[in-house]
């Protein structure tokens, strides 16, 4: 609703969220995020190459479930579209875009029963509650999460405990607490310093606080490059704006961030995560950046 306006404006946006229409065509909304589609391409590759639990004999069968909105949406998107041009990895089995007023999961849990996988709600109470009834009704799936679902980690554990997400695969665009570099090294030193009455709560709440950190620092940095690249008395809309488009960094030990001309997502790789109920904590299944693929 906003890209025209700021095209007409000729206003820069740093944009948290992404879809294929806040950044194609190219424009003054960049965004800090990458669209659902090829978040999910890239992490069902990584399953089928990487996963021990991968079916061996079978394509693995995948459902997701999620409430009405464009995030979830774009999800299951990449979800549907990889399975469809990959049925020798993958079998959809189906995917459910719900209310907002939905709170119970009978019909879904029965058609996702047999699943491997399944990409649960991404929002608040509904993820506990989804994953809650379909463990009850003794679902096996592995749960595949991402940023949506590990910004309410918190949450989800006190509601359904630590065995019923053990295993499952997580998706991070930016790192997790206990990565051992440079960015999530400075967010740790920053929560502790300001927010340190706060920073255990804030940790053991999920990647909000975190994921937030690190959008906040790639459009400050681009702030800050187009000051410095001018001056103060000369900053202007477009300085950021060709500043943004020409933004390149990569943080100790982190994944390439960059815009171009062409590219308005600065994101390039994703890290993957499991969910350990040993260790009750997020630990790293890849020591390696997996790089985005844009193809199913």
């Amino acid at each position: 609703m906003l890209k025209p306006t700021l095209e007409d404006d000729e206003m820069v946006m740093f944009s948290l969220v992404t879809s294929d229409e806040v950044i194609n065509p190219p424009g003054w909304v960049f965004s800090s995020n990458v669209s659902g589609e090829p978040y999910k391409y890239t992490l069902l590759k990584w399953l089928a190459e990487n996963d021990p639990d991968f079916p061996q004999d079978r394509p693995a069968k995948l459902g997701s479930v999620g409430n009405l909105g464009e995030y979830a949406a774009t999800q299951e998107k990449g979800l549907r579209e990889y399975c469809e041009a990959n049925t020798d990895q993958f079998e959809w089995v189906d995917g459910f875009m719900l209310g907002w007023e939905t709170v119970t999961f009978g019909p879904e849990v029965t058609a996702l029963m047999d699943c491997d996988y399944i990409f649960p709600p991404s929002t608040g109470f509904f993820i506990g509650a989804f994953i809650g009834e379909y463990r009850d009704a003794g679902g096996e799936a592995k749960f595949l999460w991402d940023d949506g679902q590990t910004a309410y980690l918190g949450m989800i554990v006190d509601a359904v405990g630590w065995d019923a997400i053990d295993g499952s695969i997580v998706s991070l665009l930016n790192g997790w607490w206990t990565d051992d570099f440079e960015m999530p090294n400075l967010a740790n030193q920053v929560v502790n310093e300001y927010r340190s009455d706060e920073a255990d709560q804030m940790r053991w709440a999920g990647i909000s606080y975190f994921g937030g950190f690190m959008q906040s620092y790639m459009s400050v940095s681009i702030i800050a490059e187009a000051i410095n690249s001018v001056g103060p008395e000369n900053f202007n809309s477009q300085v950021l704006y060709d500043t943004a488009e020409s933004f390149s960094m990569t943080p100790e030990g982190g994944a390439l961030w960059d815009f171009s001309p062409t590219k308005r997502s600065v994101t390039n790789a994703i890290g993957v995560y499991q969910v350990s109920a040993e260790v009750q904590d997020l630990v790293r299944a890849d020591p390696d950046w997996v790089p985005l693929i844009y193809e199913p």
